[in-house]
Parts: structure tokens; C-alpha cells; sequence
């Protein structure tokens, strides 16, 4: 997991989840992305009742957007991978 798609361009394709940037302090009230019943908590929880087997096939059909995402914002924020 990392919010910079750039660092990953080696990783094979759907092995990675890029979640919103942290912004201190001009998010640090409104960053719920990773809180307990945040959208990428309950990613998580979702991703964790996969076979180790099925993980990647879950993330490329299962892309993780960020909610920044929709409220505007811009970055490099799902899981699909075009590169490899």
C-alpha cells in the first residue's frame, strides 16, 4: 500500500492499493479514509476474508477509490494497475 503510484511501477499488476494522500493538518479532522469504518478499513476487512489465493483477482475487480476521490480531489487512488 503506498499513496504514490510512481513508487510502485515494478510491483505486478493488482498487488497494490493507493488510498488518498494524508494532508496534515488540512485533512487531519476529515481523514476518515482509514478509521475504523472508514472506506479503507472496510476494504481491508473485505480483502482479508479472501483466499490468499484470490487476493489479486479481488483487487482487480474489486478497485479501491478513495472517497477524496469523489469530493474532488485528485491523485493516484485505485487499485488498478495498468502497468506490468
Amino acid at each position: 500500500m503506498d499513496d504514490s503510484p510512481e513508487k510502485c511501477t515494478l510491483n505486478p499488476a493488482h498487488t497494490i492499493l493507493h488510498p488518498f494522500p494524508y494532508q496534515w493538518p488540512e485533512h487531519a479532522n476529515s481523514d476518515v479514509e482509514l478509521k475504523p469504518g472508514g472506506a479503507l478499513w472496510k476494504y481491508l476487512l473485505d480483502l482479508a476474508t479472501i483466499p490468499l489465493e484470490d487476493t489479486n483477482a479481488f483487487v482487480q475487480r474489486t478497485p479501491y477509490i478513495s472517497p477524496m476521490h469523489h469530493q474532488g480531489q485528485q491523485s493516484g487512488i485505485m487499485t488498478c494497475l495498468q502497468h506490468n
